[in-house]
């Protein structure tokens, strides 16, 4: 996919994830049925699906002078084709994550952010010639505020698109969401970001929905080109405009075995198509079927599908996959 070339404000996290029948309650123990560890983190998991989908990738991150941290700087170049110009070492852990992963698919997560909070506005200022090529710029709330806004203020400089995923949440400044172009929530971000938020909206629900985002437009400073996406889980997705115009795309019907990591999937493959500046119905079905082919696997980064792998969930040959 030519001509993508993708800036990623990203986190690591060591993840380790444990498969229970049901996630436990309070105070509970349960016997867990399964366990893997791998490399993850938002970041990360963005910029190599990025990378996946053929696009120049520049990454981001903060690591700590650990074992995790080892293992990932010989990783990055040889496993996921990622550089690693960019990637500072600092004294103390790496971040840490743990996920609870239950039969029917929901999961429990829990994140020690580490060396991921010392990624600052003065790294992304020494990254500048990356972002000056970028056509797209991700940030997400698994790194500081600071380095979101710094690689955003550049980016709206030179015209690329900046797509902010407030995950894990946190208020929003106003001057970092006057320099995003495109905000990329889930249905419980939706929720509290804006005065109401059905539970379980419906496609049919559009123009009510988009009647309601007035007081978002007009917090919201920017031109017509800023962009709300909702993603739905099984439900879809949604995006909506300042002028009223809502744009859907219908989920993929397949079997899931996990929904760690498909946001980040999604987010892959709604972010490829925005920097080919492609409709958006164009990119939330291409964010669907990336969401899609995550949740069929057990893994993160297993998750996250290559050219030719996206090429069949879009076509519909989930089987074969």
């Amino acid at each position: 996919m030519s001509g993508a070339h993708i800036t990623v404000i990203g986190s690591f996290m060591q993840a380790a994830c444990w498969q229970v029948e049901r996630l436990p309650k309070p105070g509970e123990t349960l016997a867990a049925s399964g366990f893997y560890t791998e490399p993850a983190g938002k970041g990360l998991a963005v910029a190599v699906g990025c990378r996946r989908l053929g696009a120049e990738v520049d990454l981001l991150l903060s690591i700590g002078d650990d074992a995790a941290g080892d293992a990932l700087m010989q990783r990055l170049p040889r496993d996921f084709d990622l550089p690693t110009d960019h990637v500072r070492r600092h004294p103390g852990p790496s971040g840490q994550g743990a996920g609870w992963l239950a039969a029917d698919g929901e999961n429990a997560i829990a994140a020690y952010l580490g060396a991921n909070a010392l990624l600052d506005a003065e790294q992304v200022a020494q990254a500048d010639a990356a972002l000056a090529r970028s056509t797209l710029v991700y940030a997400q709330f698994e790194a500081p505020l600071s380095a979101a806004r710094e690689a955003f203020t550049r980016a709206r400089r030179r015209g690329a698109c900046s797509v902010l995923n407030p995950s894990p949440w946190q208020p929003l400044p106003a001057d970092l969401l006057a320099c995003t172009q495109v905000l990329l929530l889930n249905m419980t971000e939706a929720a509290r970001l804006l005065p109401y938020w059905p539970p379980a909206p419906q496609p049919g629900q559009r123009a009510a929905l988009a009647a309601m985002l007035e007081p978002l437009w007009r917090t919201w400073p920017g031109g017509g080109e800023r962009v709300l996406v909702v993603t739905l889980n099984a439900g879809g997705s949604l995006a909506f405009t300042p002028d009223g115009a809502s744009h859907f795309a219908p989920a993929l019907n397949v079997p899931a075995r996990s929904s760690i990591g498909a946001g980040d999937a999604f987010a892959a493959g709604l972010c490829i198509a925005l920097s080919q500046r492609r409709s958006l119905e164009e990119a939330l079905r291409q964010g669907n079927a990336c969401g899609a082919f995550a949740v069929m696997r057990t893994g993160i980064l297993e998750g996250l599908p290559s050219e030719i792998e996206l090429r069949g969930m879009l076509e519909g040959r989930f089987s074969s996959l």
